[in-house]
């Protein structure tokens, strides 16, 4: 009972009044809420014992129903300070107001409102650097760059502009942090040289120097720097295994993702495939660093050839999406689903889920060509010919009305079944007369290098060769 006393008196007039309006809205010609009562008589100082206030509410002792009253009670005003703070005072602790600023980013994000997202995430990093909140810059970052993908073919220098900032923030951070406690041991400042201050300070640096760590990761990676990406995770993991940190399971987590990811670009596939597993191992239980590590798991395993395994990882994520919490997660692991299936040569079952699959008007736009595209190739085995051509004009639609360089890889594709297409579905023939846009398909100039961890399953170049080879020894 005395801390729902305390938090009901921490409460400040306005906060009091919305919990009480919120009451009588709910409970509006259905009679007075047992909670407002239980509030009002708390909030009034009437009485603070349980007893009297069970008599009063229930006419009988503290029993169970008395129990989850007050506990309801607590939740509905947590509730209502997460969803209506104290404006003035949050915005005078600007952490706490990023904080709430990051929170409902977050939600939008959920709901895939990413350009409502990203005013609120931009508005929280500039108060953050503003006012160097580090770690806070550096998860404000993170969701910036999960939405980053999506706009307009800006995304690589937004998402390693990004990377690189927070690589020097978190360098200067450390290095103030280092400064400070070493000033503070000369002049014996008494603030800086507690005990406890000093523990703070390096679980707090330790932290960032993982976070630092990771992001130089991707850095290397995005630059093509497979090898270094791996050196620097194997010092990482060392490193956490060295000194016990918050969240080290996370951390290990992402690295070994990162060092797969090289691995797979270095065309280690045994190794990459190790490396994912022991990723999925540590993210158990993680959502959603689960489904990433179970997606790089899925890679790994299919550039190996392992199908059993790449199955496996689809069913055990179907599971663990079944109650649909995350709707853009569950699209993404059903196409890799219908991705094994025309693998394993049904493409009668990939094509008819593959029109289950809803594709909203705000889906990545990487996401919706990778679908049209296997279902072009799907009718393309099937030899349905007069829906291919619809379907070719649909995707022709979809990659001119986007001006994204991510793109570019299916505009070459969408050459060679239009060629296709005319030559009456003579692959011989079409790869010679668009051998321009094959030989793109296999170089590895940036903006058309295949990508083993990107959305283009069933690689376009290895399909259509597979498919002249095929023809070649049938004729």
């Amino acid at each position: 009972m005395i801390d729902l006393v305390k938090l009901i008196r921490s409460l400040s007039p306005k906060e009091a009044y919305i919990i009480k309006n919120l009451y009588r809205l709910k409970t509006k010609g259905n009679g007075e809420s047992k909670r407002l009562k239980m509030f009002e008589v708390i909030y009034n100082k009437k009485v603070m014992v349980d007893t009297e206030i069970a008599h009063y509410l229930f006419h009988k002792p503290p029993d169970s129903n008395y129990s989850h009253l007050k506990s309801r009670l607590k939740n509905d005003i947590y509730d209502m300070m997460l969803v209506f703070p104290n404006m003035e005072g949050a915005k005078k602790n600007i952490e706490l107001y990023c904080f709430r600023l990051l929170y409902q980013s977050k939600i939008l994000i959920e709901k895939n409102l990413n350009r409502e997202a990203y005013e609120l995430l931009k508005k929280a990093a500039n108060l953050a650097e503003k006012y160097e909140y580090a770690d806070l810059c550096v998860s404000i970052h993170e969701s910036l760059r999960s939405i980053g993908i999506s706009n307009n073919g800006k995304s690589r220098i937004t998402f390693d502009r990004l990377i690189h900032d927070d690589i020097v923030m978190l360098s200067e951070y450390l290095e103030s942090q280092e400064l400070r406690l070493t000033f503070g041991k000369l002049t014996g400042d008494p603030v800086v040289s507690l005990v406890a201050k000093k523990k703070e300070s390096a679980i707090r640096s330790k932290r960032l120097r993982n976070w630092h760590d990771l992001l130089k990761m991707k850095l290397f990676i995005r630059n093509g720097q497979y090898f270094q990406a791996q050196q620097l995770g194997k010092q990482l993991l060392y490193k956490i295994s060295e000194n016990k940190t918050i969240n080290p399971t996370e951390h290990k987590a992402l690295a070994y993702i990162e060092m797969a990811i090289a691995a797979l670009y270095l065309n280690k596939l045994k190794e990459s495939s190790e490396y994912a597993s022991s990723a999925v191992t540590c993210a158990r239980g993680l959502h959603p660093l689960e489904f990433l590590a179970k997606e790089q798991a899925f890679f790994s395993f299919l550039r190996l050839g392992d199908i059993k395994n790449a199955l496996q990882m689809t069913s055990e994520v179907a599971v663990q999406l079944k109650f649909d919490k995350y709707p853009l997660i569950a699209r993404k692991w059903t196409y890799f689903e219908i991705c094994l299936d025309f693998i394993r040569g049904d493409m009668r079952s990939a094509l008819r889920r593959l029109g289950v699959i809803k594709l909203g008007k705000q889906e990545e736009p990487g996401f919706v060509s990778a679908v049209k595209s296997l279902e072009l190739m799907c009718l393309s085995e099937l030899q349905e010919y007069e829906l291919f051509e619809f379907r070719l004009e649909s995707f022709r639609k979809l990659i001119q009305r986007r001006n994204n360089k991510q793109l570019d890889r299916y505009k070459e594709f969408y050459q060679l079944l239009k060629t296709l297409l005319k030559s009456r579905f003579d692959y011989t023939k079409t790869l010679y007369v668009e051998r321009n846009s094959f030989e793109n398909l296999r170089s590895d100039f940036q903006t058309f290098k295949w990508n083993p961890v990107g959305l283009e399953i069933i690689r376009f170049d290895e399909w259509l060769n597979s498919k002249r080879v095929s023809n070649f020894q049938t004729n």
